[in-house]
């Protein structure tokens, strides 16, 4: 029998320290006036999910974490590129969804749940219209596959993380929809100061550093940026590349390098504030206009940061009156003016004087988009 305290779960394709994980991270931590399920992807090929890390990570209020193969559609802007290697992946995942689907609805039906929150749109194919699925589209949509559009047309509501990720389904009617940012707080960085690190290469603190932070590969534009900044002549500049990619191009990176001491392959970082705290400037480089979590991240976290996009981003960006001051574009891919950028700005080290949050608002604005969905079902 139900209580009056709405039930949900939650469905995430990522357990990551970045991007969608780290967002949905923050907000469950945060969401405490709901009982809460929470269901991880389960890989053939990685080792078994540690569910004790997973309540650490995410929250140790929630009630269930399990496990079940999930679909995962390469449907959006900036995906891997083919290979042989991916399409074998992708017919594996699409037969081990295929034989295991049931028992997630099943599970679905036995938790009987208010509502079904989805983390990315790369789950469209899990959405039927018998259960209240709420879709997270954290993605820019590339047009691949027509199922994505039917699928968001059957769940019970869509959030998308920015107009960016709306613009592609603007003309399809969509059930109750909303545009929410995601959640940030960099607030425990006021404690930093006195935690006694130990960097690698050495202290930092009159360093000027530039990271950037997530998947190492040629769609972030990992080698576009190690190419921009080894122009760079300043001797107290360093780049912390933080993340893991695919060995092959994580080797190519590091030759490309030749070896620059002021290069830093970080690797993955379990404290992620960590980076932030040290960091001056967070940079990315995809090829068309991105700004993504780590840039909300660095601008919370009392960073600069470097944005490939035209001037034409500033309007539709969250909260750029706010942090206009420590926002620096450059047109996607131009070598020319991120090399120029970089010069600038390595002459001058962030003064942090503030960090951010906007959690509490966040949960309050999820919270209420939830009830709007459930009580018009």
């Amino acid at each position: 029998m139900k209580t009056n305290k709405i039930r949900g779960l939650f469905i995430t394709h990522d357990i990551s320290n970045y991007g969608a994980s780290r967002s949905l991270q923050t907000l469950i931590t945060n969401y405490r006036d709901i009982n809460i399920d929470l269901i991880v992807r389960k890989s053939l090929f990685k080792r078994a999910v540690n569910i004790t890390d997973i309540r650490k990570r995410f929250g140790s209020h929630i009630e269930n974490v399990t496990c079940n193969y999930l679909p995962f559609d390469h449907c959006y802007k900036n995906k891997p590129r083919n290979s042989l290697k991916l399409s074998v992946l992708k017919l594996i995942d699409r037969l081990l969804w295929k034989y295991h689907k049931n028992k997630l609805y099943d599970f679905i039906t036995m938790g009987n749940y208010d509502f079904i929150h989805l983390n990315s749109l790369v789950l469209h194919p899990v959405i039927t219209p018998e259960y209240q699925f709420i879709i997270h589209v954290r993605e820019i949509y590339d047009q691949s596959n027509a199922d994505a559009v039917f699928n968001l047309q059957k769940a019970a509501g869509v959030i998308f993380i920015d107009e960016a990720t709306k613009a592609l389904f603007q003309d399809v009617p969509l059930p109750t929809s909303i545009v929410l940012n995601n959640p940030f707080d960099m607030t425990p960085l006021r404690d930093y100061a006195d935690r006694p690190f130990i960097w690698p290469e050495g202290d930092f603190k009159d360093k000027v550093v530039f990271s950037i932070i997530g998947n190492v590969s040629a769609e972030k534009g990992v080698d576009f940026i190690i190419r921009c900044f080894m122009k760079l002549k300043n001797e107290n500049a360093r780049l912390l590349i933080v993340g893991q990619g695919e060995k092959e191009y994580t080797s190519f990176c590091k030759d490309l390098s030749h070896h620059d001491t002021r290069i830093i392959f970080w690797g993955d970082e379990p404290d992620i504030l960590k980076i932030y705290y040290v960091s001056d400037y967070i940079l990315r480089g995809e090829p068309y206009q991105c700004i993504g979590r780590t840039i909300y991240e660095g601008l919370y976290g009392g960073c600069q940061v470097i944005i490939p996009a035209e001037d034409t981003l500033r309007k539709p960006m969250f909260e750029f009156e706010t942090f206009q001051h420590a926002i620096h574009f450059y047109k996607p891919r131009n070598d020319h003016e991120l090399s120029d950028l970089l010069h600038r700005l390595s002459l001058t080290k962030v003064r942090k004087l503030s960090f951010y949050s906007n959690v509490d608002n966040y949960v309050k604005q999820f919270h209420k988009f939830i009830e709007t969905v459930t009580h018009n079902s």
